[in-house]
Parts: C-alpha cells; structure tokens; sequence
C-alpha cells in the first residue's frame, strides 16, 4: 500500500464523521501549550539555577565561579535537549498512534473505499470491505478505473462529477455501481481530495443504500396505491351515496305509486311487498317475509294453470306476464294484471324477483257483465226468431184470408183472431223487453 500522509488519513476520517467546527482552534491550542511548557520550564531552570549559584558561591573564586557558571549553562543546554526531545518523542508517537488509527479506519472500515487518480480514473488502492462487496480482487481493481464499476448510460457524468471534484465544488451525490458479478447497487458516496504517492487523487467513502432506496421506492409505491386508494374510495363512496340516493327515491316512488310492487327471494318466498300492497291486501310487513309467493298471488280456489306457469317462471327464471286472480287477507277475491321479471346482481347470480301488479278487478266486472248480457241477448235472439214467428204468421195469414172473404162472419172471425195474435205478439215484445232490462240491471220497459 502506497504511503498516506497523515492529513489524508484524517480527511479520510472526516469524511465518516459529522462535520467538526473548531479543529484550527485545537491545533492552535496544542502548538501554544507546547510553547508555555517550554518557556515556563526554560524560565524556572534560570531562576533557580541562579540562586543555587548565588547561595553556594559567596567567597568562591572567580576561576571556580566561572566553572560552575559554565556548568549550569551546559545543564540548561542538557535541560531543554531532554525536554525538547520528550515533546517531539510524545508528540511523534501520538502522530504515529493517530496514522496507525487513521489508517485502520481507511482498511478496517466496514463500508467499501477507494482512493483513485483524478487525472486516468485508476484504482490506487481498495480496502477490504470494497473488495468483498463488489467482488473484485485487490489486484482487478488496481487494473480497473472508477468507470469500469459505472453503467455505460453514468459514465459522462461520472467524468463531469470528477470535475467538481478537482475544483472542491462537490463531493458526494448517490449513484449506481456495478459488482464483478453484474448486479446492480445504489451507492450514496463521499469523495474528497487527496495527494497519495504524490498523486492527485480523491478518496471515495461508498454506503450502499440499494435497500434503503427499495424501501423508499416501496413506501413510494405504498403512499400512491394509498392515494389511489383513498381517491377510489372517494368514488365508491360518492357512488355509494348516489346509489343510496337513488334506492331512496325509488323506495318513495315504490311507496307512493298506486301499482302493487313484490319482492320476491330466489327460493320463491315473500322479501318485500309496497304500501299499496299492503293497504289493500290487509297484509303487515311482518307476515309478508318467509311467505310463499304463490299463496300470496294466488286465489288458491281457481288458476291452477296459472299456478303451474308463474311456478315454472320462478323455478326456470323467466319472465311471467299474465292476469291473475288473488284473495285479500280476509278472503276478498280480486283480479290483477301481474308481471314478474328475475333481478340478477353485477356477478350474473339470481338475486331475487320482482311482480308488479295493475288492479283490474273492475274491468274484470265490466267484461263479465258484458259477458253475461251478451248470452241474454243471444238467448233473445233465438226466443225473437223462433216464438215471434208463430203470431207473426198468423197475422199474416189472417190479412190474406180477409183479403179473399166477402162473409161477414167470416169476417169477424178474422178480426177476432188478428186482435188476439196482436195481444200475443205485444206479450213477447213486453217479455224480450224485460229480459233485456233485467240483463242491463235497468228498469224494465213499461
């Protein structure tokens, strides 16, 4: 490994660190107390070497004095030799003690670095953890450059981001890296300038952050399925209300329209029936659900076809249109015009039936009475053409006998019989009268 100065080392250090704001402060600090040491500990050998001097040479020679003066200028000499060479031993051994720890954290740093040539982009030196995460050897990286663990689409601005590194104008950014093996990572990365065997080269500490970054990709794609979720909620409730709004005025629509509305359950019991229904059947809500449809529609006294058919429609889910007759609670026959159509819901399952009913009862009276009047006029019409005949002929007959007679008697005779077959005829035209009245339910003719 080529030789880092300690001050790339302590870069390199700084670039896993928060930043720290008073490190000229500190240096200052350490470079002034190491001046004080020495001035205070210069000072006191002088001050008191001097009065050791003065005490023990009182009467001694000027030859001896001199002596002794130059020995303490030797002292001192020896003095600050041994207290300079304490500082620079303390303060070279703590150098060496931060090189030695600075550099662990460039080979022993569990996130990858490299240090690389800004001028050819070549690999100068990898620590351990870039080699076991990108899988590449420490001698396939020296071979390598920086772009070689680049995609191809990265690679211009790999070179434009190198740039602002030289001019110190950027030094860190995310990107995408490559492994020996072809995988793809996201890297957050840290870059700064170092000089390293006398190389201009830049330092580079990476983090993958490839599960990170699929994470946020993830909480990304979560919060827009949450707000495409909450926005179809928003829908769906907005369709709910309408929906509701909706069965709400069809429910007053079925509520207030005179037509009887059922409700039937797709196993043919009763679900529902509309107020009409029920006012006029005699019917509560509470007995309408569970019954069997057909003892509701039904008169159980007639309509056994019409049993069979609208049973058949309901088994088979058909339509049934037809005229019915039914029974109130209370055993009050009337007549209805029913259509039942089969409710499927959005899955194309039977859901239920519905019968609307049309009141007809009065139509019904109406048909029956002409029905019943037009049999009375039938029987009148064989009553006119046969038994009005009979007088009609003997008056006739009567008329052609007077006409041929000059009798008198004859005569008279003649005239009696037509007055009688007249008063006969009269009776019939009195009796097909009344039976014409009677069948209009009308006062007979007088």
């Amino acid at each position: 490994m080529g030789k880092l100065t300690t001050g790339d080392l302590v870069q390199a250090y700084l670039l896993t660190l928060p930043p720290i704001k008073n490190d000229k402060m500190s240096m200052d600090y350490k470079s002034l107390k190491i001046v004080v040491i020495y001035l205070v500990s210069a000072v006191a050998w002088i001050v008191l070497s001097d009065l050791l001097l003065k005490y023990f040479a009182s009467g001694m020679p000027a030859a001896d004095l001199s002596f002794w003066q130059s020995v303490k200028g030797v002292g001192f000499v020896l003095f600050t030799a041994i207290l300079l060479y304490s500082i620079i031993r303390k303060n070279h051994n703590d150098l060496t003690s931060s090189e030695r720890q600075y550099r662990e954290l460039f080979t022993g740093n569990p996130s990858p670095m490299w240090i690389y040539n800004l001028s050819n982009y070549r690999f100068v030196e990898v620590n351990q953890a870039a080699i076991e995460k990108y899988g590449y050897s420490r001698e396939e990286f020296l071979r390598m450059t920086v772009l070689d663990i680049r995609p191809e689409a990265d690679r211009v601005a790999v070179i434009e981001f190198i740039e602002k590194i030289k001019k110190r104008q950027d030094n860190s950014g995310h990107w995408t890296h490559r492994k020996k093996s072809g995988e793809e990572l996201s890297a957050s990365i840290k870059s700064f300038p170092v000089t390293f065997n006398g190389q201009d080269c830049a330092m580079v500490l990476a983090i993958d952050i490839t599960e990170r970054i699929s994470q946020q990709r993830q909480l990304e794609e979560s919060y827009r399925k949450e707000i495409e979720l909450n926005e179809a909620l928003a829908t769906h409730i907005d369709l709910i209300r309408q929906s509701n709004e909706e069965k709400r005025r069809m429910g007053e629509v079925l509520e207030k329209i005179n037509n009887f509305v059922l409700i039937i359950e797709s196993d043919g019991s009763m679900r529902w029936a509309n107020k009409a229904f029920l006012q006029f059947s005699g019917y509560s809500m509470l007995e309408i659900p569970g019954m069997l449809a057909v003892n509701v529609l039904l008169n159980p006294d007639v309509q056994n076809e019409a049993l069979s058919n609208i049973s058949a429609a309901l088994n088979n889910q058909h339509f049934f249109s037809g005229e019915i007759s039914s029974r109130t609670k209370k055993g009050e026959e009337y007549w209805v015009h029913t259509d039942i159509s089969p409710i499927y819901d959005e899955e194309g399952r039977l859901d239920c039936f519905i019968a609307v009913q049309t009141l007809i009862t009065e139509r019904k009276l109406r048909e029956e009475k002409i029905h019943q009047q037009n049999k009375a006029l039938r029987q009148l019409a064989w009553v006119s053409s046969h038994e009005l005949r009979k007088p009609i002929s003997s008056i006739l007959s009567l008329i052609n006998i007077l006409k041929d007679t000059e009798d008198g008697p004859e005569k008279l005779e003649c005239m009696h019989l037509l007055e009688e077959c007249s008063l006969e005829l009269d009776n019939l035209v009195k009796d097909i009268a009344k039976k014409v009245n009677v069948a209009e339910d009308e006062q007979p003719l007088v």
